[in-house]
């Protein structure tokens, strides 16, 4: 109701506050992460932000709508972004990840490296990478 009358400060209040409940169950945090990943993305203009409460909402392992929709909504957003920045670690990382999630393992390793070679020192790529290499 908030996002429809524009009153974005009170949007940004609630999600604020939705994003910090505990004990909460892993469909619903997912489901807030989408809808606060969505807010920041069409409402804010923050893609970054956006991209993170969908990262973390794809990576509570919980199968759910919400899920898929966090991956779909990565997976649209890694591809435009290496489109016109092949060499973005993070849409690089982010494609990676979702390899790794469909189980195509040589494509995740791929990707991670990719984004590796441009983000030398990061330790999700690195540990993603090594989880991957160790799994053999």
């Amino acid at each position: 109701m908030y996002i429809i009358n524009a009153e974005y400060s009170k949007a940004k209040e609630i999600y604020n506050n939705l994003m910090k409940l505990e004990d909460i169950r892993p469909e619903n945090e997912q489901q807030i992460c989408l809808g606060a990943g969505s807010f920041e993305l069409y409402q804010k203009g923050s893609e970054s932000s956006a991209i993170s409460l969908f990262l973390k909402g794809v990576k509570i392992e919980y199968d759910s709508g919400e899920r898929k929709q966090c991956k779909k909504k990565l997976e649209k957003w890694a591809d435009k972004k290496l489109s016109y920045a092949p060499h973005d670690s993070r849409a690089l990382g982010v494609r990676g990840l979702m390899y790794k999630m469909d189980g195509n393992k040589s494509k995740a390793i791929e990707y991670f490296e990719k984004a590796l070679k441009i983000d030398h020192e990061n330790e999700e790529y690195l540990s993603a990478l090594s989880e991957l290499r160790l799994s053999d």
